[in-house]
């Protein structure tokens, strides 16, 4: 896990209703990459005892925006493939730095770092800040209430409907 407070901001995320967070499948992910929390992708190919290599993108996630109070968003899981289910990573930000413990946006998961994987169900919450998502023509008019998120490349998320 690693700080970046000069070079770029990252997303900030959190599994806000995950039923992997209880009772369900949390898997240990490994990043070969800089990778920051909330990026959906896929358990890749075993690596070692109780390690997955992690797959980016995940070309059956389907979700649905809800504006959270905080200025983030809710994304809420409405589709995917059981035979590849979506995995979302999260890792507790760790402050080192007590300078920068009100800066989440300074944390990500660094190249050869083991990230909790969330597997997602349907119905399934996970909270992302705007950092995670791409534009198809600007945040104000694709990030609306309700509208449809897929998997984009790089890491991202889409709106594919309003």
């Amino acid at each position: 896990m690693a700080y970046n407070v000069t070079v770029s901001k990252h997303n900030v995320a959190f599994p806000s209703k995950v039923r992997s967070g209880g009772d369900g499948h949390t898997l240990n992910i490994f990043v070969a990459a800089d990778t920051d929390n909330g990026v959906i992708g896929s358990a890749g190919a075993w690596k070692d005892f109780d390690r997955y290599n992690f797959t980016a993108g995940n070309s059956a996630f389907v979700g649905k925006l809800h504006a959270a109070n905080n200025g983030n968003w809710y994304v809420e899981v409405t589709a995917i493939d059981v035979q590849n289910p979506p995995v979302f990573l999260y890792n507790s930000p760790i402050v080192e730095d007590e300078r920068y413990k009100d800066q989440p946006d300074t944390f990500f998961n660094a190249n050869g770092d083991t990230v909790k994987g969330y597997v997602l169900e349907l119905f399934d919450i996970v909270e992302e800040s705007e950092a995670i998502f791409t534009f198809n023509t600007s945040k104000a008019v694709d990030l609306v209430e309700g509208a449809t998120v897929e998997v984009a490349t790089g890491n991202k998320l889409k709106v594919t409907a309003p």
